[in-house]
């Protein structure tokens, strides 16, 4: 692997890093107003990417 593709990889897991943050956040919020709908849509949401990451070659 060159250094491009090391960086391009470096780059696209911690933008993957902040969406999760971000994800996080949001459902942390949806559990605090008790909104349980919205809690429930936001962990699938993070287990997706979760697992797409976790599927990655390394």
């Amino acid at each position: 692997m060159g250094k491009c593709e090391k960086r391009e990889q470096s780059l696209r897991l911690e933008i993957e890093d902040e969406w999760v943050k971000m994800k996080i956040r949001e459902w942390a919020k949806a559990v605090a107003s008790n909104n349980e709908i919205k809690a429930n849509v936001r962990a699938s949401e993070i287990a997706l990417i979760m697992d797409n990451h976790l599927m990655q070659p390394k």
